[in-house]
């Protein structure tokens, strides 16, 4: 038997794998600009159709390609409008209504994600700087902490509600959720999977599969007490 430390035990005794690879097998000054022939936006419509609401699911599925996916920039568009309910009643902060965020390759899933806006937020709230969530993390419905978010009435000057104060500021979100907002959810937000500045190969990795679950009203919407519950709906999911 070899002593431990033996090279039977230890890869290349101890040498570093740079310094065992002959010169004429090595690619070098090799970056993904050079390794990138094109890139090009693609627009998926869920499987599941473009409208959806609490308890429902949205699904989006790509087939394998010879391209690459650049995870970091997916995003969700869609409208949230908050569609009945009296008094004031708006979206929690970010991706409120996403319950279970779910990715699957090729059959085998890769993560899940329960609790998938509050993760989000936590993320958000621990991590993100100020100037991201004033701009564009009010693209994903970061309104509550946003002094710029925070202004009700169409008559000049508007009525601005201080920082934190959630019952005054949620006059203002309440007028928007029920006209209807366009949002952009980078999905980074509820799932790791996309959290990354990596390439994804499709070819290797098969057929990719995206699943959204709505969480129920009583989740998702802010409302102040003794009004009739609100509810909600996204359309040109996308």
């Amino acid at each position: 038997m070899p002593a431990a430390g033996g090279g039977l035990n230890s890869n290349f005794m101890g040498m570093p794998v740079e310094e065992v690879v002959p010169d004429a097998a090595m690619v070098k000054g090799v970056s993904r600009s050079s390794l990138l022939t094109g890139r090009r936006r693609i627009r998926l419509q869920p499987q599941t159709g473009t409208a959806a609401g609490e308890n429902s699911i949205i699904q989006f599925v790509l087939a394998d390609s010879s391209s690459l996916l650049d995870l970091n920039s997916a995003v969700l568009s869609c409208t949230a409008t908050v569609t009945a309910g009296t008094g004031d009643t708006t979206f929690d902060d970010g991706m409120s209504w996403c319950r279970r965020a779910t990715v699957a390759l090729n059959g085998t899933n890769i993560d899940d994600t329960d609790l998938a806006s509050r993760y989000a937020n936590a993320m958000v709230y621990a991590g993100a700087d100020r100037a991201w969530y004033n701009s564009a993390g009010s693209f994903a419905n970061y309104w509550a902490q946003n002094p710029q978010m925070a202004v009700s009435g169409t008559t000049y000057p508007p009525t601005t509600f201080a920082v934190g104060d959630l019952s005054g500021a949620m006059v203002a979100a309440s007028v928007r959720a029920k006209a209807g907002q366009q949002f952009a959810y980078p999905l980074g937000l509820v799932s790791r999977f996309f959290a990354t500045k990596s390439y994804l190969p499709l070819q290797q990795c098969g057929e990719l599969v995206i699943q959204l679950l709505c969480d129920s009203r009583q989740n998702t919407l802010f409302q102040r007490s003794g009004n009739v519950d609100g509810t909600y709906a996204l359309t040109n999911i996308f």
